[in-house]
């Protein structure tokens, strides 16, 4: 889940007494959440990995069950932005030059009834 540009985890609460919920990222960055929070924010990640969350208790650590995060794919509106800059930007061209040749023919009619 995204929260602004952070990614938030959720998970549930198991039927034994936890302490602690450990976040893994990629199998290396670890996050600690107190027993009472049921998701929590890792920060942004800008590529695919495995999320897991275990609990935590005096016996050790539960077995995690993990996901593959894959980020969204933010340039859509970056790539819509700039076609219909380019777009616009084409348009008032084309209609510059209409105008220009529009001004331009009617210099010619004019000069050709005034040399009549």
């Amino acid at each position: 889940m995204l929260n602004g540009s952070e990614v938030m985890v959720e998970w549930c609460e198991p039927l034994s007494y936890v302490t602690d919920y450990v976040v893994t990222v990629g199998g290396q960055e670890r996050y600690k959440f107190s027993k009472d929070k049921r998701r929590g924010s890792i920060g942004t990640v800008d590529h695919v990995t495995q999320v897991c969350v275990s609990a935590v208790n005096d016996a050790g650590e539960s077995q995690a069950s993990c996901t593959m995060y894959q980020p969204k794919d933010r340039s859509l509106p970056l790539k819509l932005g700039l076609t219909g800059g380019a777009l616009g930007l084409l348009a008032v061209l084309l209609m510059g030059v209409l105008v220009w040749r529009r001004r331009r023919q009617r210099k010619q009619e004019a000069y050709i009834s005034s040399a009549q």
